[in-house]
């Protein structure tokens, strides 16, 4: 069964906090969450140090003030030395801040992961964004347990291989090279790795073994892997190619190194050159517009 710590600050998050225990422990996840936190005033307790230590993973409710709190921030540095992986839940009261505002390094280490965004005000679709925050958790057990497992012992050809998807970096799988990990969430680890057939470099991203286990989910993987290689759109990262090996699924896509939209904001800031205007910003939603209207009138949604 895996397990997580909820960090979290009573007001505003209180009340989601109590709804997403128990939703995960419907779905046979342990959550520790500490009810009769002070988080205002008050000792830090050691107790929740050591109920990070044993957890699978982190999560942390991020609200309006949530950073505000020592208890907070206590929780999530001692989650990021403890290298947990970590999963934010982003709330409606939530501001984004860019990455450089971060109050901490830590801070930031959390807001760098995947997360879920609850509109828990409008308490809308708050069912769904917790169903998905439990499989990112069993995603993100898995990995860690994968982690923990012993070296295997060698094997004869004919037998499969199992590979740690978290550390594919210096291993070849198929015909691809695997080089360093450009981000690792719940739902896949993306690699920089290069394709020997045709000597060039590509996005290879690996899929989570609980996913990779189930026998539907591969069907399903296959079908849709075939359907998205069809896009054909200026404004669609293409895939390459696909497959199963050693246990793993994988996806291997063109590798785009421009970086992020949230990079792209962030230098400018840095360099003082001010949010993208309207007409910039225009242009970056029809192209993601016309991309959309592409896939949806090929039957993908």
């Amino acid at each position: 069964m895996a397990s997580v710590f909820i960090s979290y600050r009573r007001k505003p998050s209180a009340i989601l906090a109590q709804l997403i225990v128990r939703d995960l422990k419907q779905r046979q996840i342990e959550a520790y969450l500490d009810t009769d936190r002070n988080d205002t005033a008050g000792v830090f307790p050691d107790r929740l140090l050591q109920a990070i230590k044993d957890a699978d993973v982190f999560i942390c409710l991020v609200g309006e003030s949530t950073f505000e709190s020592d208890w907070v921030q206590r929780e999530i540095e001692h989650a990021n030395r403890l290298g947990k992986p970590m999963i934010p839940i982003f709330q409606e009261s939530y501001v984004p801040l860019a990455l450089s505002d971060a109050p901490t390094p830590f801070i930031k280490a959390l807001l760098e992961h995947d997360g879920v965004q609850v509109f828990d005000e409008k308490n809308v679709y708050v069912d769904t964004a917790i169903e998905m925050l439990a499989k990112m958790v069993e995603n993100t057990a898995g990995w860690r347990i994968q982690e923990n497992q012993p070296a295997p012992t060698p094997t004869p050809a004919s037998q499969p291989i199992t590979l740690n998807i978290s550390n594919l970096t210096g291993q070849t799988v198929a015909q691809y090279e695997v080089g360093d990990i450009l981000g690792q969430g719940g739902m896949g680890a993306v690699y920089r790795a290069h394709q020997t057939g045709l000597n060039r470099s590509v996005a290879f991203k690996v899929l989570p073994p609980s996913l990779a286990q189930q026998p539907e989910f591969i069907e399903r993987f296959s079908r849709e892997a075939q359907t998205a290689a069809r896009l054909e759109h200026p404004n669609i990262v293409p895939i390459y190619d696909y497959g199963t090996y050693g246990g793993l699924s994988y996806v291997v896509m063109r590798l785009l190194t421009g970086g992020s939209l949230a990079e792209r904001l962030n230098h400018r800031l840095k360099s003082e050159k001010g949010l993208p205007s309207l007409s910039e910003v225009a242009i970056v939603l029809k192209g993601l517009g016309g991309a959309l209207d592409y896939a949806h009138s090929r039957g993908v949604i």
